[in-house]
C-alpha cells in the first residue's frame, strides 16, 4: 500500500513538473522574509538550478518550535556520533522514499536543516507531521510549496526522533 502511494504521488510530481502549464517565468518581489533576508537575496544566493521558490523551505526560521509535544530540547555541542548512526538507520528506513539528504525531492532536502530550523521544530514535525501542517504556520507554507502532499506520519518513537535529529546534524 505504501508503495502504491508513493509511486502514484511521484506520477503526479512527474506529470506537474513536466507540463510548464504555458507560464511564463516572472521576476520574484522583493518580500522580507522573517527580516532577515528577501526572496530575491535567496535566489541570488543558490547555486542549484531548481531552488527557485519565492518563499522557500530554505527560508531560515530559528524561532518557531512548531506545535506538539517538544517544548525545549538542549543539544550538547559534540555530536553523539552513536546516536546519529542509529538516526541515519531510522532515516534510512523512514524517509527516503520522499527525502534526499542534499536536494529537494517530493520533500525538503535535510542538508543543513538546522540551519534553518529548531530542533524542537524538527522533533513535532518527525512525531505529529498530520498536528504540525493543521497548526503550525511555517509548516502550512511548507506544505504548500511542495504541492500539497501531506507527509505520511511513520510513527517514530521519541527516541527514533531524536536520532534522526542527532543524524541531520552532521548534515552541514
Amino acid at each position: 500500500m505504501r508503495i502504491r502511494s508513493f509511486l502514484f504521488a511521484a506520477g503526479v510530481f512527474f506529470l506537474i513538473g513536466c507540463s510548464g502549464g504555458g507560464k511564463t517565468v516572472e521576476e520574484k518581489p522583493e518580500i522580507k522574509l522573517n527580516n532577515r533576508t528577501t526572496a530575491k537575496e535567496i535566489d541570488a544566493s543558490r547555486t542549484d538550478a531548481s531552488r527557485t521558490d519565492a518563499f522557500s523551505y530554505l527560508t531560515a526560521d530559528l524561532e518557531s518550535k512548531g506545535i506538539g509535544p517538544i517544548t525545549a530540547l538542549n543539544l550538547k555541542r559534540r555530536i553523539n556520533k552513536d546516536l546519529a548512526d542509529e538516526g541515519k538507520a531510522v532515516y534510512t528506513r523512514l524517509c527516503t522514499a520522499c527525502h534526499r539528504t542534499d536536494k529537494k525531492f517530493i520533500g525538503p532536502e535535510m542538508k543543513g536543516l538546522l540551519d534553518r530550523r529548531t530542533p524542537e521544530w524538527v522533533m513535532n514535525t518527525l512525531l505529529d507531521p498530520e498536528g504540525m501542517i493543521e497548526k503550525d504556520s511555517l509548516t502550512m507554507k511548507i506544505f504548500k510549496e511542495f504541492n500539497n502532499v501531506i507527509m505520511p506520519n511513520q510513527n517514530p518513537t521519541e527516541e527514533e526522533a531524536r536520532a534522526m535529529l542527532e543524524y541531520f546534524r552532521t548534515l552541514k
